[in-house]
């Protein structure tokens, strides 16, 4: 089933399959002295932090309901500043940051043969979603979009350097975050 193919992405987590995938990536490039793959990795990296950031906003002041409570794809808890996992439905986290990596890698990689292995994963992941009752088919439609659009604007900037994107982390006595410079 096609969907299955997303649990590759799902059952080690996200955040160590993307770290995963960025540190191959990146560790490729040192080790066969391509700096093309070295900025692609350092592109899904910020495409990734940007698409996270975004997506649990919109998640939070949404809050729409997930189809496994009662079925009601019109059941929302806006402004669900609990960050009840029950009403983080839309849009969907996984499919908007495994489409973010994806049209960077695309992008970067302007062939079919890498375009269409890199889509066809990050669909996989989509249909996952559903297929675990996890997300709604909109749920899904807006995350690709969010993930498609910040992939190819991070990777645009980069191309044609009309701007830069940089991300450090943000410490102090009562704090950890990330401070992101555009």
């Amino acid at each position: 089933h096609f969907g299955n193919l997303g649990n590759y992405y799902d059952k080690p987590g996200t955040y160590y399959f993307s770290a995963g995938l960025v540190t191959t990536i990146y560790g490729s490039g040192k080790i066969f002295s391509d700096p093309k793959m070295q900025q692609t990795a350092s592109l899904m990296t910020r495409s990734l932090i940007i698409t996270g950031l975004f997506t649990t906003a919109l998640k939070v002041v949404i809050g729409r309901e997930r189809p496994y409570v009662d079925g009601d794809s019109f059941e929302f808890k806006p402004f669900n500043l609990s960050f009840d996992p029950d009403y983080m439905s839309m849009p969907s986290g996984h499919t908007s940051s495994i489409f973010a990596m994806m049209t960077v890698l695309a992008k970067q990689y302007d062939s079919w043969y890498v375009k269409v292995p890199a889509y066809t994963f990050a669909a996989s992941v989509a249909m996952q979603r559903i297929n675990d009752n996890k997300h709604w088919s909109s749920d899904i439609l807006i995350g690709a979009t969010i993930g498609y659009l910040v992939g190819s604007s991070v990777v645009k900037r980069y191309q044609y350097k009309t701007g830069y994107i940089n991300i450090l982390p943000a410490l102090n006595a009562n704090s950890v975050g990330l401070n992101i410079q555009f």
